[in-house]
């Protein structure tokens, strides 16, 4: 059912610590054999603190809530619109993902922020109605939005 989103999330269990690009790329698709369920938990603070997160991910985490937002002001929000914006989350995760070199336990829990998103983006891609598209664009909003909450 959510092949392509437990493929990418696969894949960026595997692609975040390692340093060559060509072999990321490689690997969002090349990563079915992996289980969704390598990263389990909920996204909490650190003990009551913010995670780290370096300033790569800061840079493509404003590049994905600024695809949200210009999404948003269009005012345009008909099945097309929708597909297009689509494609447009799936390649800023992709550049996140891509360009990701954290470590340790702030890169588990940017994971666990990760994984909602990668899910609905991909099923907003599949939408086939307008209600259910605006659904899933409300939670992405809402789920992208939690960045701020628990990472700085």
């Amino acid at each position: 059912m959510q092949l392509a989103a437990m493929a990418l999330f696969a894949s960026l269990l595997w692609a975040c610590n390692s340093g060559n690009k060509a072999e990321n790329a490689s690997a969002k698709t090349d990563s079915l054999d992996h289980e969704q369920g390598e990263v389990a938990g909920t996204l909490a603070l650190n003990n009551g603190a913010k995670w780290k997160a370096d300033s790569i991910t800061h840079v493509n985490v404003a590049a994905f809530e600024s695809i949200i937002d210009n999404f948003e002001k269009a005012g345009q929000h008909d099945l097309p619109a929708y597909a297009q914006l689509a494609d447009d989350l799936q390649k800023s995760l992709n550049r996140l993902i891509t360009d990701c070199k954290m470590q340790g336990p702030d890169h588990e829990a940017l994971h666990l922020w990760l994984r909602p998103l990668l899910q609905n983006v991909a099923e907003l891609a599949k939408a086939t109605t307008t209600n259910d598209a605006s659904n899933l664009f409300n939670e992405i909003k809402e789920e992208a939005r939690l960045y701020s909450q628990y990472f700085e």
